[in-house]
């Protein structure tokens, strides 16, 4: 849900509008991008299988090595958090 509030103010020979918007007022984490396998951008199967364990014991034990949980952990597979805008608008 998205809300945009403005409010118009005329002062001698122009107009000077102030507005609010807000996008995604509640804060939703809406998934843009999913997992083939469970139809979730919150898991995967994946995660749980061999090569991805067998990542996760080398990266224990060698320095510089991610686990594979960092590479499961997408944010980029949601939509934009919360944002507020707050601005003004001349009219001559």
């Amino acid at each position: 849900m998205d809300v945009l509030v403005d409010k118009t103010f005329a002062f001698s020979g122009f107009a000077v509008t102030a507005f609010l918007k807000v996008y995604n007022v509640f804060d939703t984490l809406n998934e843009r991008v999913v997992y083939n396998d469970t139809g979730r951008a919150t898991y995967t199967l994946v995660a749980n299988q061999g090569t991805a364990q067998a990542t996760n014991e080398i990266a224990k034990e060698v320095p510089g090595v991610h686990p594979a949980s960092e590479y499961f952990q997408r944010p980029n597979y949601y939509q934009a958090p919360r944002q507020v805008r707050i601005g003004a608008s001349f009219e001559f």
